[in-house]
C-alpha cells in the first residue's frame, strides 16, 4: 500500500465550536467522559433501563483535543520534556534551554538539561561532539559547519548565542550591545595559559656587548645597532725624533646573518610552522534530522560513545575559561582515578604507554607524573608552545633558544682594519691622517668603546625576555571522560 501524505489540517477540529475540557480523573456529573475512564459504563446503557447518552461537548472536546496535537506536531514543534513522562529511547523533546534533545535510554524525571555526561539524553545538534568555544585546524579554505574563521570579525550575540556565553566579549564588545568580537588568529600561533586573550607581541631577548681599540682620537661614529663612548683613559708615549705617522680610518659592520642564514629569513620571530585555517565551534550543527530509526540511532550512540572514549587524553584548546564537562586544565593538576574511572581504564590499557613518569622530570614536562597508585599529574603547558613530535620523542621539553651570533674583527693602532670573522666584516682605510713630530713630544693614545645593542637596530629586540613570537594565550586543557 501505498503512503500518501495526509493534508494539512486547517485547524484543529471544534476549534470556535462549543466543547468541554475533558478532565484526567472521572467528575461527580453524570455520564460524563475523562480520560481515564473514558465514557462512562452508563452510556452504553439504554435509555429505558436508566443509561445516559454521552453528550456531545465531551465529543468535542475529545475531538479538538487529539487534532490539536496532529495540528501542533504538523508545523514541526517538538513538545517540551515533562518530569511526569516516561520516555522511551529515541524519544524527541525541546529542553527548557530551547534545545532539542535525544533519549539514549528509557527514562523518568531525567531533566534533559541537568545531564551533562548524557547518561539520559542526548542533544540531538551534537554534530562533531566539539564543545562551543573549542578551536580547530583545518587544511581546508572552507569552515566546518557549525565553526567560525578566527580572524577577529564581530558577529551577532543572538545570532551566536551559545558563543557568546562561551567567551563573551574577551576578544573584543564589538558595538558593545548586539555585536561581539572572534579570536584573532591570522599571522598568529598559539601560547598555552589559564588566562585567554591576551594578544602577545613579538618579541627577542636583546643583544649587548661592546668592544674597544686605541687611537689617536676618541670613537667619533657609530649607526644601526652601534654606538659609541668617549674615550675615559689615556696612555702616554714619548717621541723623540721628526716622525712621519699615518693614522687610517676604518669601520666594521655587522651582519648577524653571515653567521647563520636564519637571521634576516624573516621581518618577525618565525619559528617552523605550516599555514592552516583556524576555526572556532560558533554552534552545534545537527548530523540527523527528521524520523529516527531507534535500531540505527542505539548504534548511532553506541558509536558516538565509542568515539569519545577515544578522545580521552586529547589536548585541546578553549577560548574561554569555563571548560566543558570531562575536561581539565594541562597546570599540573592531580587526576584521581577514583573521580576519573574512564579515564583509569584506557590508562590501564595502556593508551599512554610511554607519556608516564614515576617522579617529576624538568626535561619531560609534557608527560604524566604517576601520583602513586591513586592516579597522575597532568602536563603543565602554560607559557609553552606544542611542538609535532615523533612518539619516541612526545613530552619532551625544550628550552628557549636562538642560533648564536658569533664572529671576530680587529686591526692594529696605525693601520687599516684588516680582519674580520662570522658576523662581522671591514671596510679597508679610505682615508689617511698625517702628523709630524719634530721635536720630542708627549702624545697621549685614547682608549675609545663600542657598544653594541640590537635593539638599535630593531625594537623587536629586548622586547622579551625570551623567544617570543607573536601569540594568544590559550587555555589547554586535557579531556578525561565522565567523572563520578
Amino acid at each position: 500500500m501505498a503512503v500518501t501524505i495526509p493534508p494539512f489540517l486547517p485547524s484543529p477540529f471544534a476549534d470556535e465550536g462549543q466543547r468541554a475540557t475533558i478532565p484526567a480523573t472521572p467528575s461527580s456529573e453524570q455520564g460524563r467522559a475523562s480520560y481515564q475512564q473514558g465514557f462512562p459504563q452508563v452510556c452504553a446503557q439504554p435509555l429505558a433501563s436508566g443509561g445516559i447518552p454521552p453528550n456531545y461537548q465531551d465529543f468535542q472536546g475529545i475531538l479538538y483535543d487529539l487534532s490539536n496535537s496532529i495540528f501542533y506536531m504538523q508545523t514541526g514543534a517538538l513538545w517540551p520534556w515533562s518530569s511526569t513522562l516516561t520516555y522511551p529511547l529515541g524519544a524527541h523533546v525541546l529542553g527548557s534551554d530551547n534545545n532539542e534533545y535525544v533519549a539514549v535510554q528509557e527514562n523518568t524525571g531525567q531533566d534533559p538539561t541537568q545531564d551533562p555526561t548524557n547518561v539520559y539524553w542526548l542533544r540531538a545538534d551534537a554534530g562533531d561532539g566539539m564543545p562551543v568555544g573549542t578551536i580547530v585546524w583545518s587544511a581546508a579554505t572552507q569552515a566546518p559547519n557549525g565553526y567560525l574563521l578566527c580572524n577577529g570579525a564581530t558577529v551577532g550575540r543572538s545570532t551566536y548565542a551559545a558563543l557568546f556565553d562561551a567567551i563573551g566579549t574577551t576578544y573584543g564588545a564589538g558595538d558593545g550591545s548586539t555585536t561581539f568580537g572572534l579570536p584573532n588568529l591570522i599571522g598568529r600561533v598559539m601560547w598555552g595559559g589559564t588566562s585567554p586573550g591576551a594578544y602577545l607581541a613579538a618579541g627577542l631577548p636583546n643583544i649587548t656587548g661592546y668592544f674597544g681599540w686605541a687611537s689617536w682620537h676618541a670613537f667619533n661614529f657609530a649607526n644601526g645597532a652601534f654606538s659609541g663612548t668617549p674615550a675615559t683613559n689615556e696612555l702616554s708615549i714619548a717621541y723623540t725624533e721628526t716622525t712621519q705617522e699615518q693614522l687610517a680610518y676604518s669601520s666594521a659592520q655587522f651582519n648577524a646573518a653571515n653567521s647563520n642564514s636564519i637571521y634576516g629569513a624573516s621581518s618577525t620571530v618565525q619559528p617552523p610552522a605550516l599555514t592552516l585555517v583556524p576555526y572556532i565551534k560558533a554552534f552545534s550543527a545537527a548530523t540527523n534530522q527528521g524520523m529516527i530509526d531507534l535500531t540505527s540511532l542505539a548504534n548511532d550512540i553506541a558509536a558516538l560513545d565509542a568515539e569519545r572514549l577515544k578522545q580521552i587524553g586529547q589536548i585541546q584548546t578553549f577560548a574561554a575559561t569555563a571548560l566543558p564537562e570531562g575536561w581539565m586544565i594541562c597546570d599540573g593538576s592531580s587526576v584521581l582515578f577514583s573521580d576519573w574511572p574512564e579515564f583509569q581504564q584506557v590508562y590501564n590499557e595502556g593508551r599512554f604507554a610511554g607519556m608516564t613518569l614515576s617522579s617529576v622530570d624538568p626535561a619531560q614536562v609534557g608527560k604524566l607524573v604517576l601520583n602513586g597508585a591513586v592516579g597522575v599529574y597532568l602536563p603543565d603547558l602554560e607559557g609553552l608552545f606544542m611542538q609535532a613530535s615523533s612518539t619516541g620523542t612526545a613530552g619532551q621539553y625544550l628550552a628557549a633558544g636562538l642560533p648564536n651570533i658569533t664572529g671576530y674583527f680587529g686591526w692594529s693602532s696605525w693601520h687599516a682594519f684588516n680582519f674580520a670573522n662570522g658576523a662581522f666584516s671591514g671596510t679597508p682605510a679610505t682615508n689617511e691622517l698625517s702628523i709630524a713630530y719634530t721635536e720630542t713630544t708627549q702624545e697621549q693614545l685614547a682608549y675609545s668603546s663600542a657598544q653594541f645593542s640590537a635593539a638599535k637596530s630593531n625594537s623587536i629586540y629586548g622586547a622579551s625576555s625570551t623567544v617570543q613570537p607573536p601569540a594568544v594565550k590559550y587555555v589547554m586543557a586535557m579531556y578525561l571522560g565522565k567523572s563520578t
